[in-house]
């Protein structure tokens, strides 16, 4: 009997440290977004596609659970009947480790629909992410789907906005948590999950030059598990030639 209270014993206290186990990796997971939850913006004036404009960099600044910083490039493969923009985007929050943490995307993206002033948008994107602490070194890939329906003038521009972001898969090298969990293996984790973001953005053009402002909140994907700080913001100057 006391045999086998031993091992009935060893076989809670196994099934208690998985538990355990298993929280910490939805722990550093969920870090994970709330550090790289960065926003998946579009930020093209399709006027100036319509313009013939090929080529688009914009810089940028945000809030989203970090402060961050960002540089993209877009240019346009498609043509006036057809606008079709692949960009690259990369960002990093503010800090002192700069490539410590770090959010890179490509993206394509169109306008699917206009109507005199009305148009009508839609942007499909792969994400990497990388988080890195003491606790773990975290490598997400994921993808993002957001579409905007808007109004433009010459001059100005404002538009509503509402991406989906999503966690696909994440590896996971475990630091100081080994010390505590020698059970838990570094590797490749399914992490499906993500969050709904909606908003407004508005843009100013001067030439050549656009700047805009975006703002809204960000919901869990059941809608209830949602971010401490919901909202985000972001502000940036585009350049086309």
């Amino acid at each position: 009997m006391k045999t086998k209270e031993i091992l009935n014993n060893q076989k809670t206290i196994n099934r208690t440290q998985m538990k355990t186990i298993n929280k910490i990796i939805i722990s550093l997971v969920f870090l994970l977004t709330l550090k790289a939850g960065i926003v998946n913006a579009q930020d093209i004036n399709w006027n100036e596609v319509e313009n013939g404009k090929k080529h688009f960099v914009t810089l940028s600044l945000g809030e989203d659970n970090c402060s961050y910083y960002g540089l993209t490039y877009g240019y346009n493969i498609g043509n006036t009947k057809l606008p079709l923009i692949v960009d690259a985007e990369f960002s990093v929050p503010f800090g002192e480790d700069v490539f410590d943490d770090w959010n890179s995307r490509i993206g394509l993206q169109t306008k699917i629909w206009s109507h005199n002033n009305l148009w009508w948008s839609a942007k499909a994107s792969v994400i990497t992410r990388k988080f890195e602490s003491e606790v773990a070194s975290l490598l997400n890939f994921g993808s993002s789907l957001s579409t905007l329906f808007g109004y433009q003038k010459s001059k100005w521009g404002i538009a509503a906005e509402f991406t989906y972001d999503r966690s696909e898969i994440t590896k996971i090298k475990n630091g100081i948590t080994k010390d505590y969990y020698p059970e838990i293996t570094d590797g490749w984790y399914n992490t499906a999950g993500g969050n709904f973001k909606l908003g407004l953005q508005a843009n100013a053009s001067i030439k050549s030059t656009n700047l805009y402002l975006r703002f809204g909140k960000t919901y869990g994907q059941d809608f209830e598990d949602n971010p401490t700080v919901p909202f985000y913001a972001k502000v940036g100057i585009s350049k086309s030639f």
